[in-house]
């Protein structure tokens, strides 16, 4: 599987993906999709993901970051912002496999499990966080 729009945040190490978490979200200028999990659902979702985030639209860059230890989706409620997607606390892994942040770190969708994400899902989740948003 290539991924070259993806930054992996691996299971195994949780200090080293909440720094490129933090990085990603709070360092970079860059609308991102975050998608949650290890089975082959959240594989799935990522590399449509991916796919989805080569287009630069409008000189915005696009990026995927696949969390693939779900306990650290309650690190990344800590550094996420309300939006019009929701506020962090509506983020369940049980109903979404990920979420759309804008540039200014702001939940602009949330994506859920079922129906399963397909390339028109993640592009229009990258579009909804496309929207310029003031951060809170």
């Amino acid at each position: 599987m290539e991924l070259n729009n993806t930054i992996i945040l691996p299971g195994n190490n949780p200090e080293l993906s909440k720094r490129l978490l933090i990085s990603l979200i709070q360092k970079e200028d860059v609308v991102t999709v975050i998608i949650f999990g290890s089975d082959e659902k959240a594989e799935d979702a990522v590399q449509k993901a991916d796919a989805r985030a080569s287009a630069v639209v409008a000189g915005i860059v696009r990026k995927v970051a696949w969390i693939q230890d779900v306990s650290l989706v309650d690190f990344l409620k800590k550094i996420i912002n309300n939006g019009e997607g929701g506020n962090p606390d509506d983020i369940n892994t049980d109903i979404h496999i990920g979420i759309a942040i804008s540039m200014t770190d702001v939940i602009m969708f949330l994506i859920p499990i079922i129906p399963t994400p397909d390339y028109i899902r993640m592009e229009r989740a990258f579009i909804k966080a496309s929207k310029i948003t003031p951060k809170p």
